[in-house]
């Protein structure tokens, strides 16, 4: 059983890095080329929010949006640039990355685990005397790839566990660090923590990234 829940975890999570990777983020359709134009506001559920016009894209910004340096577009609900995927984290492929970590995370975890059992075996087996020489020489591989696996559960896992708060306050990575709503009275996009996970992972969206109203 742990060997398939193991190979299950591994295959999700390299089918969900491949969706991640090559989904659409939401990339904003670009506009006719125009002047540029100033900036305007909008209100939110009583908050008035800054709508900036972007000069590469020609457009509007839409609310949570942002122009992404490295793709050199504007993304919907932008979230991060990804180093690992080459791609942007936003409205379209937010849930894909979130299973990602997920899954990711499970896996090292669980071969961590069954790397432990297998080394605590062979420790009790071998010879008092050779136990220690056996463990850190002969199974020196096995040591390395438990503590590896082990190292990078607990990365996933912080990961995981710090979009699982963001979530419940209805923010992006991108806000979240730059305090996006700190000069606001509160996040107007915020609505209780159970209505904000069922926007982020229930909520459609269209082809391009957009939610469907």
């Amino acid at each position: 059983r742990s060997g398939v829940f193991c190979t299950a975890c591994g295959i999700t999570s390299l089918l969900a890095l491949a969706a991640a990777a090559f989904r659409n983020p939401g990339v904003v359709p670009c506009g006719e080329k125009r002047p540029s134009a100033p900036a305007r506001f909008v209100k939110v559920n009583g908050i008035e929010l800054k709508q900036s016009w972007c000069n590469t894209c020609r457009v509007y910004r839409p609310l949570r949006s942002k122009h992404c340096a490295y793709c050199d577009r504007c993304v919907f609900q932008f979230d991060h640039h990804c180093t690992w995927l080459g791609n942007c984290v936003g409205l379209g492929n937010y849930r894909s990355f979130l299973l990602v970590v997920l899954a990711a995370a499970l896996f090292f975890g669980h071969s961590a685990v069954i790397t432990c059992k297998v080394l605590w075996r062979l420790f009790f087996q071998a010879d008092p005397k050779m136990a220690v020489r056996k463990l850190f020489i002969a199974n020196v591989g096995e040591l390395l790839y438990m503590t590896y696996a082990f190292a990078i559960f607990l990365g996933l896992g912080v990961l995981f566990l710090y979009h699982c708060i963001i979530i419940g306050c209805n923010l992006t990575t991108n806000e979240h660090v730059r305090d996006y709503y700190l000069h606001l009275e509160r996040n107007p996009f915020d609505k209780t923590c159970m209505e904000n996970y069922q926007q982020v992972l229930c909520s459609p969206y269209d082809r391009n990234g957009r939610a469907v109203v």
